[in-house]
């Protein structure tokens, strides 16, 4: 169980006049886990309802189109590889 500071603090950037624990003080190792833990499963369900859009029975799409989506995920995915072995930013958009 998390315990919560329940002292009164000064300044503004406490919570209804009381701090709460602060995550800068979790190690680096243990953030990162834990934020991978949030972030893949909801990456892979984003997926997923990608993946729903090749149902022929509720869409119709062109062959182009299918291939631009999958050629953007493809290039997202390659991203976040180089991001891995060199951080920096890659951020990029999408449109169809």
């Amino acid at each position: 169980m998390t315990e919560v500071n329940m002292m009164p603090r000064g300044g503004s950037g406490a919570v209804g006049g009381y701090s709460l624990p602060s995550k800068a003080r979790e190690p680096k190792d243990a953030r990162f886990r834990r934020l991978a833990n949030r972030r893949v499963p909801k990456a892979i369900k984003a997926i997923g309802f990608v993946r729903n859009l090749a149902a022929r029975t509720n869409y119709v799409y062109t062959p182009e189109q299918a291939a631009r989506i999958c050629d953007v995920l493809d290039a997202a995915v390659q991203q976040l590889r180089l991001a891995f072995e060199s951080p920096g930013d890659t951020q990029s958009s999408f449109i169809l």
